[in-house]
């Protein structure tokens, strides 16, 4: 290689480094100006450490009764938006399609129901739907409801009670009444029917899982085995017969009402049956032929899980036997014509006291709405 080649070479190199080292200088000095220009003295939350950027998330409970989380307590508790008219404002200015449908129905009786949940984009007439519904229900053994979500009150209403259109509606079948739990094929059946309804009206449904019905309708009926107790005391007479017109006096002296089915009634203050007095001799008494009747014995009647006021109704419903047995001369027998002293009626008191302590616990106390729904 010649000297002129060589000193070429040389300058080539030069000049090239000079070029790096001019834009690496370059680079230096605008990066420092866009610094200053746009510095934040915010942190970049991506880049915090986790302990710093983490915080608490909020918890939304579920019913009381559920003692620790499941996945159906999740299920229960979890809140979604659902779709409705946006042209029709509820009345705090908050469209259907913008409101937060709980997902629980929050009433005293979703423990013993199956529900579907369905939901449409358009409002429809709740009464319109309450009397489709209607049909569909006749086929079931078992007592359903149709409810419909209000958006004037925030909650569910039977969708016959009407009201503003809705999107949403919620379809239940009872799960047990006295007659037992539902069956495996009519759970299914009420799957079934709810599908065909809201396909009917274009509604979607979400899916239901019938075992966990199906479960929950065995045990509750299990335990209103364990409780469905009525006690019955019978009077019986001594020597003679009782005379109707004087069964039907001391009866209506003591606050008791004849009814059209034969019995006579003891109502609270708020119009709930307490107790029944029946004709020991056929069970009804015929009241328009009372006054020229007879019969030798009566019977006392207390349904347990009907009978609302605690133990305080049953010691008012031992007190008005004994009436009955000082007015009639009659004694106080129990179904095997066994005589009841005071004393049997105290063990049969801490029964009854037991029995209504567990209905209360479990949610269903005697006399309540839901307790007459399930011992119907």
């Amino acid at each position: 290689m010649s000297e002129l080649q060589i000193g070429l070479l040389v300058i080539g190199v030069v000049t090239i480094a000079a070029v790096i080292a001019y834009n690496k200088i370059q680079d230096l000095k605008y990066r420092r100006l866009a610094e200053n220009n746009f510095a934040s003295s915010h942190e970049d939350a991506l880049l915090e450490p986790a302990e710093k950027s983490a915080q608490p998330m909020a918890v939304v409970h579920a019913a009381d009764e559920f003692e620790e989380p499941s996945p159906t307590t999740i299920q229960k508790a979890r809140i979604e938006p659902t779709m409705a008219d946006d042209s029709a404002p509820s009345n705090n200015g908050i469209a259907d399609s913008d409101a937060v449908i709980p997902t629980s129905i929050g009433d005293e009786y979703e423990a013993i129901f199956c529900t579907a949940r369905m939901s449409g984009s358009n409002p429809l007439n709740t009464a319109q739907l309450a009397e489709a519904f209607d049909a569909v229900r006749q086929a079931f053994s078992k007592p359903s409801r149709l409810l419909a979500w209000n958006r004037a009150t925030q909650g569910w209403v039977d969708a016959k009670e009407g009201g503003a259109d809705t999107c949403h509606f919620s379809a239940g079948i009872q799960l047990v009444d006295r007659q037992g739990a539902i069956s495996v094929d009519e759970l299914a059946h009420f799957q079934a029917s709810a599908t065909g309804f809201a396909d009917e009206f274009k509604l979607g449904m979400e899916p239901v899982d019938l075992a966990e019905p199906q479960e929950r309708a065995r045990k509750i009926d299990d335990f209103c085995c364990d409780v469905d107790i009525q006690i019955v005391l019978h009077l019986v007479s001594a020597d003679k017969p009782f005379a109707g017109t004087k069964i039907r006096a001391i009866a209506e002296a003591d606050g008791f009402q004849a009814d059209s089915d034969g019995l006579f009634k003891r109502f609270d203050e708020e119009g709930r049956c307490l107790y029944t007095l029946a004709n020991g001799e056929g069970g009804v008494f015929m009241l328009d032929t009372m006054k020229n009747s007879t019969s030798s014995s009566i019977s006392l009647q207390f349904d347990l899980p009907r009978v609302p006021g605690g133990i305080a109704t049953f010691d008012h419903f031992c007190s008005a036997a004994s009436r009955f047995a000082m007015a009639l001369g009659a004694r106080l027998v129990d179904d095997n014509r066994v005589e009841i002293g005071a004393g049997a009626l105290k063990s049969i008191r801490e029964q009854v006291g037991q029995v209504q302590a567990r209905m209360s616990a479990a949610g269903f106390p005697p006399g309540s709405p839901v307790a007459l729904r399930l011992f119907s």
